[in-house]
């Protein structure tokens, strides 16, 4: 409910948060950061809420305590948090084992300051390392081309 408030909120008075650009690769983790005010007064003061293309549940924080309850599935056992950093403003999320759909905006909604944060995360394919290096087309024919000559002029 304050999530809808906070957004209509931001719509009337025409707020609108920065968006960060986050990449990541498919199969890896990335942390996608918010940050609040340096001086939280108390663990159970701490309200944030992150949002996967504004309504899929990807994790809760409610008075400090990580809460999973409400997470949408496809989230589940990949996400983490930082708790000793919380009283510091550290509400950053860190995703794990990325999947194409992951990409999208997120948004951290801190409830006591009343401020959304917007991240884009874009994603790419893991690079193969199968073929890293290997020639292919004329470069490849040239090389064994000049390792035939080498191996009949020493021979």
């Amino acid at each position: 409910m304050f999530v809808r408030i906070l957004m209509v909120y931001m719509c009337i008075h025409g707020v609108s948060p920065k968006v960060e650009e986050v990449e990541g690769v498919i199969g890896a983790s990335v942390v996608l950061p918010c940050s609040g005010r340096e001086d939280q007064p108390s663990l159970e003061s701490i309200e944030v809420y992150w949002r996967h293309n504004s309504n899929l549940n990807v994790y809760d924080i409610n008075k400090g305590k990580g809460s999973a309850e409400k997470q949408q599935l496809e989230y589940k056992n990949r996400v983490e948090t930082f708790p000793e950093g919380y009283l510091k403003g550290n509400f950053s999320l860190q995703l794990n084992n990325l999947r194409d759909t992951d990409a999208g905006t997120y948004s951290c909604y801190i409830n006591k300051e009343q401020s959304i944060q917007k991240v884009k995360l874009q994603l790419k394919e893991k690079p193969d390392m199968l073929n890293k290096g290997a020639q292919t087309g004329p470069e490849k024919i040239v090389t064994t081309s000049l390792l035939a000559i080498s191996i009949l002029l020493f021979v």
